[in-house]
């Protein structure tokens, strides 16, 4: 895997090239450069990827999770700008969200902020139930084949959203309960399919006590 991304690097590889920029869907230890709790890339947990890659490359590396750098981009660029609290949620083939609050990135003591997909939920967590991984393990079928056939009118794949819309905005409650954002921005694959399951999601989290302002 570190070799297909070298050979990717040099592909796109040029003089003008001052550093590389690599974000990773898992706990990065910004100490030492390295990966842990990869679960979608096993082999990585416990690389020193930052290390490998400036020694190999002769350039500074910037190493980040990618919910982060998710919720990074829409401050500084998107639907976020004008708020200080911000949760960035990516539903995908995992579930993770990036934290800023007070206009500042939390990675938390251990750098692990924002993990939520490993909450415990029903029989297993919430990454179980609020990422692609529902889809395949609930009816056996890729979430993007499932989205084709809602948008096809298969009135099964319609009720499997409605069904994943539950489980996220019961995540989207504990949310808010535990940090209440001025803003949660739903990011990743899945998100793509928003118009089948919003109205599901926005009343599974309603009761939220304050619900006034969020958006």
């Amino acid at each position: 895997m570190f070799k297909d991304i070298c050979n990717l690097i040099g592909k796109l590889w040029s003089e003008q090239v001052k550093g590389i920029g690599f974000a990773v869907p898992a706990v990065i230890d910004f100490g030492n450069g390295t990966i842990y709790g990869l679960s979608n890339i096993p082999q990585f947990n416990g690389f020193a990827i930052k290390a490998a890659l400036e020694a190999k490359f002769s350039i500074p590396v910037k190493l980040q999770n990618d919910a982060n750098c998710f919720v990074l981009g829409e401050k500084h660029f998107g639907i976020a700008q004008d708020y200080q609290n911000i949760v960035g949620l990516i539903t995908g083939t995992g579930t993770g969200a990036g934290l800023i609050i007070n206009g500042k990135l939390h990675n938390g003591e251990h750098y692990g902020a924002g993990e939520l997909g490993m909450i415990p939920y029903l029989d297993g967590c919430y990454e179980d139930y609020c990422s692609g991984k529902f889809f395949t393990s609930q009816y056996n079928i890729s979430g993007e084949e499932m989205s084709k056939r809602a948008f096809n009118g298969d009135k099964e794949a319609i009720m499997s959203f409605q069904n994943y819309g539950l489980h996220l905005g019961n995540l989207i409650n504990l949310i808010c309960y535990v940090l209440d954002p001025q803003i949660i921005v739903i990011g990743g694959s899945v998100s793509k399919s928003f118009l089948l399951y919003h109205q599901r999601l926005s009343d599974s989290w309603r009761n939220f006590i304050l619900t006034i302002g969020l958006k």
